[in-house]
């Protein structure tokens, strides 16, 4: 009776340390996850740098394949464009699943800018989803791999967004 007491208690107090370490794993992930947000916004590539690890590979809605070098540079690209303004970039129902040393990541997100001619031009809104799987290397967490789906477009908004 004291072996099963025993073998009862120790895998009780193993399944919540997992669990403590996957929650603080979950918490470390989500921080990254939200700061690149932030840092899209705030057109920060150095933290993008600081986070995507050197065999980075990205895929978009189109099929593309990008490694880290082409990514970073295509970012840049991007910050630097003026003909648009990003306003806003949003995740939501984010999900983290932690798996040992790697961690995936999905989510709904939002990005909305708004063209610097004319003026007054109206909005834009772009839906979809994301994808992004971490892996702990030297005790930090880097992300490998990111994966974006766009929604469709509402044809027949655009149409009238364009008259």
């Amino acid at each position: 009776m004291k072996k099963l007491l025993t073998i009862a208690l120790i895998t009780i107090v193993s399944s919540f340390a997992a669990f403590a370490q996957n929650s603080k794993a979950e918490q470390e992930i989500l921080k990254i996850h939200k700061g690149l947000d932030e840092a899209y916004l705030n057109k920060n590539i150095a933290a993008f740098e600081a986070v995507t690890a050197g065999d980075y590979v990205y895929s978009n809605p189109y099929g593309e394949m990008r490694n880290r070098a082409q990514s970073l540079e295509e970012m840049r690209k991007e910050f630097d464009n003026t003909k648009y303004k990003v306003t806003s970039v949003s995740n939501d129902d984010v999900k983290v699943r932690v798996m040992g040393n790697t961690a995936l990541v999905t989510s709904n997100w939002t990005y909305t800018s708004v063209p610097t001619i004319p003026a007054n031009a109206e909005p834009h809104t772009d839906k979809g989803r994301y994808t992004g799987v971490y892996k702990r290397r030297g005790g930090k967490w880097m992300l490998v791999a990111e994966h974006f789906s766009e929604a469709p477009h509402d044809r027949k908004l655009m149409e009238q967004q364009v008259l």
